[in-house]
This record gives structure tokens, C-alpha cells and sequence, in this order.
């Protein structure tokens, strides 16, 4: 029999391989490919009587902006999908143990979406709600599930108050056919089902508990068979993956969280969807993957299952429920503009969350524009125009040390060579810098001059990269805050990510001497690791021009050029006398150059001292 887009009435996603394969063993027939239209990441099929199409996210793209364009890819290309089912694996939150053991969440259990109110089973936390205990509010809970998916769940409820569920049967049916699998997707054994105490954290490394004590498991009754539980009710879902067991705790109590996930929260609010998902671990730090075929086999069944009573003339394709499913190609247009706005404003707030975490004081944006103020109109020419700096910017010298003595204008034209970087046609690269200050050495710590760099350089991302915000999560896993070398860490994914990355430190000499080294140290192994082009100014210090011996030099001097245009800047403030006779303001400006002698405080203090 041959099928058409128009045939498919389910789409069920999938964020990972282990829940594409558990989604795809559930099946009772695989379709083949649809044609012309390029069907990457698509497997479709049919369970009972309804076509499916599975969709999972491909590509190493596991998050919740891929689950939004899936979605939307799904919806576009499958004209008729009724519903949509997100079926996989997630971490539990356990309730204290109960005399009733089948009222415990445990490893390979089940839980469903589920809201006794007006509200969807899903609630969204941001970073906020996970660091800063911030609250909850309605508008962070999903729609509610359609009728047709809402009454299938009740049906099952009340089934399986006297009938068995058959997800173990599912399970071992798919196991009898490939006994291969077995060892993987099978239950796993209440011996390795352990939930350890609240306050006690993973000793060893990541993979298992042989190091971690065995007194400090949580007891609780065994159960009469292996069969997975179903739970209905709360799942929270987020950008921050919890590996904490107190912050899991405190979602469980406020808000009755059974289960806890990172990929749900990208399903777009307006499509019909039920999440299901299988406990793998317990949101804490003792987590491994031993369960996650499992997990995900158990929420495929559930999927399986609850399909097989749903009539297939009830998802027959109905233009009034469709909503933004059937649309004219100026509505999808529209649809997807719209899209594209809640993915960027998801986004931002992703990275907004982040940035927050980093630093609480200001950075130095402020001050940059101050010191710009005082740079007079076509100074610094020489200096972004010399041989040195080209060839620093174009990338044929990573580090550029420029050396100056006092009042030699270091500083603004640190200020003008950060602006000439931001000003270049098409960058695309993150540009940084630090004002060092020798009144600022409470703020000036090594961990705020690198979170102040990494702020400034996520500032300008769209998006933060996958492999930075597996930095953020670390800190989670025995629940402390973030450290200098995350900080590092997460400087150097980045430049790897968007690279080649400018960092400009004006006056390193002003930092306290264990600072300076300290920063000196990280400065290296960013331009050792990643490709930083790093510019440095400073007052001549041995300790200094040592640190950067394979760095170009460029000797920072008053030009006379720039002393004569800051004079020329000057001038309103002088005598009428020598505002209106130009060869006398001619004669004096040679003679403050001359004894300035490359120094703008000297050149201020003789204009003054003319002046008076």
C-alpha cells in the first residue's frame, strides 16, 4: 500500500537516538519513505490503526530550540497531524517512600503529563527558578491536552485500576523477536535502582556508586513485580538539566514536580501534545545511563498503548481543530515569523539567565564610553594604521603588548582600538575588554575579570553553545557555585565555537601583583588553547613584557599629531586674544608640543598654565 503526506495523523518526537530506537521498536509496521520531498530524521510507520510519524532531533542538536524547529518541520510537511505525543526519558522526583510501594517514583516508572486543573502537565523553569529560587507562575504551565488525548488518559487510568498495563508485555514482545537487545532495554534489576539521601553527593566517578555509601540509601518496600508504575501529574522542563537533589526537592514540594527535563519546554504552545516520559535517574548527582533504553522503552509502550484505544475516526483530520495545522501559505508565513520571534526571544532568555550568573557587578561598558568622550576627533590614526596592529587584527599576530609610559594616552587609544575592532565590515568575532584599576582591587578579582570577559562575550552571541552551557550545568552536580576555572572553561568553548575571539586589557599594571599574574597565567593558555588575539597595554614592567615574549611590541607614544589636535580641542577655552589671531595659537601650540615632550598631561598643564 503507498501512503501520502496527507495519510499521517500522529507525530510523536524524539530527542536522542535511545528514544528514536525505542519509539521505532514500538511500531507494528514501518512504512517506507515518502517521496521527493527529503525526509531526513523522519521514520514513519503505524501503530494499531493510526499512521505515525516519528520525528527525533538528529545532528548532535539535542535541545529545546531543535524540539521548536521539529515541531514546526513536522507540522509543515504532514498537513493533517491531529497531535503530537514526546515520548523518552527524563529524572524523577521521588516523594518520601510510602507503605505503598507502588506509589513511589522509581527507575523504569512512567510519568504522564497530567494536570487536575485547567492548565497542561508540563511546567517551565528557567534558570532563575533553579539558582535564585525564583517563583512560579500559571503562565509558565502548558496548554491543557486536547480532549481526545485527555479522555484516552482517563480511559487508561481507570483501566488499570483492575487490568495490568501492557507496556512490560510491549517491552517483552519486542525482546522475544530481538533477543539482542535484551541486555540493554530489559528492566535492570531493583539492585540497581538506589536512591541515595537528600543531603548526600556522588563520591567516585561518573558512571556508577561502587564509591558511594550504601548506609545513606533511602529504604524503601520492595514491589510485588517488576512492571513499571504510571504516574500522572506535574513535569517541569527547562534549559538548567537539575543534577541536584536539594533543588529537586524544593520543585517537588512547591510545585508537586514528579519528573524533571530539559527538552519539553521547546514544544510550541498552540500544538495539541501530551509529554511522556521514563525515569532514568533521580535528578541528583548520582545518575548514569544504565536505564535510559529502558526509560525509554517504557514511555514508547505507554505511547503504544494509549494509541491502541484511541479510535481512528476520532483522528481523522477536522478543519475546525486544526488551528494553525491547516493554514493558507500567507498564514504559515506568518506562523513562521512568528516562530522565528519566539525562538530568538527563547534564546535571549536562555542567555540572558546565564549572563546573570556570571557577574554581579556592572561591566565595563560605562566607563568605555566615558574614556571615549575624551578622545578628540582624528586621534589614534597612527596607531591603528601601524604595521603592527594591521597585522595583530588581520590575525598574523596573536598578542600585541603595547608598552607606554604615563600620560603617553594608553588608555584611549585602548578605547579607539576596542571601537575599530566592533566598526570592521562583517565581524563576526566576540570582542572583550577590561579597564584595570589600581582604586578597584576589591572588585578586581581574577574570578570578576573573567566572568566580566565571558559576560561580554555571550553578551553578543544569538545563542549559547551546547558545549558552554554543559559548563554551567557541572556546578549542579554537587550543587556550588560557579568557579574561576568554570569561568576559564567556558571562555575557551566559546572561542572554539565563534572564534577567533579579540580581548583588549588596558593598564595591566594596575592590578595587584597576585591579579596580574593570575591573569597573566589564563591570558596564555587562551592564546596556547584557542585563537584570543589579546592586545595589551600597560607601563613598562619587566614582569610584564616577559609574559608575552612571542608577542608583537608597539611602543605607545603622545603623537605630536594627537597632542596638536587635543590642543586644537582646547582652543575655545583660551583668551579671545589667542582664539583670533591663528599665528600666535600656531606659535603657542609649538611651543607646549616641544615641551610636552610626548606627554598629554604635560601638554594640559602648559595650556593651563598659558592660559593663566
Amino acid at each position: 500500500m503507498s501512503y501520502t503526506y496527507g495519510d499521517y495523523t500522529v507525530g510523536l518526537i524524539c530527542t536522542s537516538p535511545i528514544e528514536l530506537a525505542a519509539s521505532t521498536l514500538m511500531l507494528d509496521e514501518k512504512h517506507p519513505a515518502l517521496r521527493p520531498r527529503s525526509l531526513d530524521g523522519f521514520t514513519l510507520g503505524q501503530i494499531g490503526q493510526h499512521n505515525i510519524v516519528i520525528i527525533w532531533l538528529g545532528c548532535g542538536e539535542e535541545n529545546a530550540t531543535a524540539v521548536t524547529w521539529a515541531e514546526n518541520k513536522l507540522l509543515h510537511d504532514f498537513p493533517n497531524i491531529r497531535f503530537v505525543l514526546m515520548a523518552g526519558f527524563g529524572g524523577g522526583a521521588p516523594t518520601t517512600p510510602s507503605d505503598d510501594p507502588n506509589k513511589d517514583i522509581r527507575l523504569g516508572d512512567v510519568v504522564v503529563g497530567h494536570s487536575e486543573g485547567n492548565y497542561g502537565g508540563v511546567l517551565k523553569y528557567g534558570r532563575e527558578q533553579v539558582f535564585q529560587e525564583g517563583e512560579f507562575t500559571q503562565r509558565d504551565f502548558f496548554n491543557k491536552p486536547p480532549a481526545i488525548l485527555t479522555d484516552a488518559v482517563s480511559e487508561l487510568r481507570a483501566k488499570s485500576e483492575t487490568v495490568r498495563s501492557a507496556i512490560s508485555r510491549h517491552i517483552s514482545d519486542i525482546l522475544t523477536l530481538k533477543p539482542g537487545l535484551r541486555p540493554k532495554f530489559q528492566y535492570q534489576g531493583h539492585e540497581h535502582d538506589e536512591l541515595f539521601e537528600e543531603d548526600f553527593q556522588h563520591k567516585g566517578e561518573e558512571g556508577g556508586c561502587e564509591m558511594c555509601d550504601k548506609e545513606r540509601l533511602v529504604h524503601r518496600e520492595p514491589r510485588d513485580t517488576n512492571d513499571p508504575v504510571i504516574h500522572y501529574g506535574i513535569i517541569g522542563s527547562g534549559p538548567q538539566d537539575i543534577w541536584n537533589s536539594s533543588t529537586r526537592e524544593r520543585f517537588r514540594r512547591e510545585q508537586g514536580i514528579l519528573c524533571l527535563e530539559t527538552m519539553a519546554y521547546g514544544l510550541m504552545p498552540d500544538v495539541p501534545c501530551l509529554v511522556i516520559r521514563g525515569i532514568c535517574h533521580y535528578s541528583d548527582s548520582h545518575r548514569n545511563e544504565r536505564w535510559q533504553r529502558y526509560a525509554a522503552a517504557t514511555a514508547a509502550a505507554y505511547a503504544k498503548e494509549l494509541l491502541q484505544i484511541i479510535p481512528a475516526g476520532k483522528v481523522a483530520p477536522a478543519e475546525e481543530e486544526l488551528g494553525i495545522m491547516k493554514q493558507t501559505p500567507e498564514e504559515a508565513e506568518s506562523t513562521n515569523q512568528d516562530l522565528e520571534r519566539l525562538l530568538h526571544e527563547q534564546q535571549r532568555k536562555e542567555r540572558d539567565d546565564i549572563l546573570d550568573l556570571i557577574i554581579s557587578s556592572p561591566t565595563y561598558e560605562e566607563q568605555h564610553a566615558e574614556i571615549l568622550q575624551q578622545r578628540q576627533p582624528g586621534t589614534g590614526q597612527w596607531f591603528l594604521e601601524s604595521p603592527e596592529f594591521t597585522m595583530w587584527l588581520g590575525g598574523e599576530y596573536q598578542g600585541l603588548y603595547c608598552p607606554g609610559a604615563p600620560g603617553t594616552g594608553k588608555t584611549v587609544l585602548a578605547s579607539i582600538a576596542i571601537e575599530h575592532i566592533r566598526a570592521q565590515p562583517g565581524r563576526r568575532s566576540p570582542v572583550a575588554f577590561i579597564y584595570c584599576n589600581s582604586k578597584s582591587e576589591e572588585e578586581q578579582t581574577i574570578k570578576n575579570l573573567l566572568g566580566m570577559v565571558l559576560h561580554q562575550f555571550l553578551s553578543q552571541c544569538t545563542s549559547i553553545p551546547e558545549s558552554v552551557k554543559e559548563v554551567f550545568e557541572k556546578p549542579m552536580i554537587i550543587g556550588r557555585e560557579l568557579v574561576t576555572l568554570d569561568i576559564f572553561d567556558a571562555i575557551t568553548r566559546l572561542v572554539d565555537e565563534e572564534g577567533p575571539a579579540y580581548l583588549v586589557i588596558d593598564a595591566l599594571d594596575q592590578c595587584s601583583d597576585p591579579v596580574r599574574e593570575a591573569l597573566l597565567t589564563y591570558v596564555c593558555r587562551l592564546q596556547i588553547y584557542t585563537d584570543t588575539r589579546v592586545m595589551t597595554t600597560s607601563r613598562p614592567m619587566e614582569s610584564i613584557e616577559t609574559s608575552f615574549p612571542r608577542d608583537e611590541t608597539l611602543l605607545i607614544r603622545a603623537d605630536p599629531g594627537d597632542v596638536e589636535c587635543y590642543l586644537d580641542g582646547r582652543l575655545s577655552t583660551l583668551p579671545q586674544c589667542v582664539r583670533d589671531d591663528a599665528d600666535l595659537w600656531k606659535e603657542v601650540k609649538a611651543r607646549i608640543i616641544e615641551a610636552a615632550n610626548g606627554s598629554f598631561p604635560k601638554g594640559r598643564y602648559y595650556l593651563t598654565f598659558r592660559k593663566e
